[in-house]
């Protein structure tokens, strides 16, 4: 629902139409476009977003980094303009809107635009997110492990909700 709308509908309408409780824990598993877009949407709403990210940097698909799933080099350019491709409360510099991107202007683009929505306390890099199991009496219990080894395994974390933007070159992992 667009913020404007939302913003003009009566209380007790919006109350209803909550899925999870003002307030409530958001698990967002990826810190690519989709997550951080995920996580300022929460921000926005009266929830608190956690975004587990298995690298150290936030931009998906974009970044050349360490992860083995990468599929991004240092000529890649985008298949559309910077203005079809920013946030509309975030527009992109007037010189890039536009352009077509390469992969460092839209890598830092989302470096800006994680700081400028106030997105760094709740981005938890090197993590990747084990196991989601439903809880019978509501909710999710999400386990990770830091870096990727089963050594840094930490306690399940309960949230309300959980928000899946690994991404469509991540291979997930689907039950028997």
């Amino acid at each position: 629902m667009a913020a404007s709308v939302k913003a003009s509908l009566p209380a007790e309408v919006k109350a209803s139409t909550r899925l999870v409780r003002e307030g409530g824990k958001v698990c967002i598993i990826g810190g690519g476009t989709t997550g951080l877009l995920a996580a300022r949407c929460c921000l926005d709403d009266g929830l608190l977003p956690t975004i587990f990210e298995r690298t150290q940097r936030v931009g998906g698909v974009w970044r050349l980094d360490e992860a083995p799933t990468r599929v991004a080099y240092d000529l890649l350019y985008m298949n559309s303009s910077g203005r079809m491709m920013s946030a509309s409360d975030y527009p992109l510099p007037e010189p890039l809107r536009d352009v077509f991107l390469g992969r460092q202007d839209i890598c830092d683009y989302y470096d800006a635009f994680v700081e400028a929505k106030g997105l760094r306390p709740y981005l938890h890099f090197g993590c990747e997110v084990t196991s989601v199991k439903k809880v019978a009496d509501g909710g999710w219990m999400v386990q990770v492990s830091q870096s990727g080894g089963a050594a840094g395994r930490e306690e399940p974390e309960h949230f309300d909700a959980v928000f899946v933007a690994a991404g469509q070159f991540h291979l997930p992992m689907v039950p028997d």
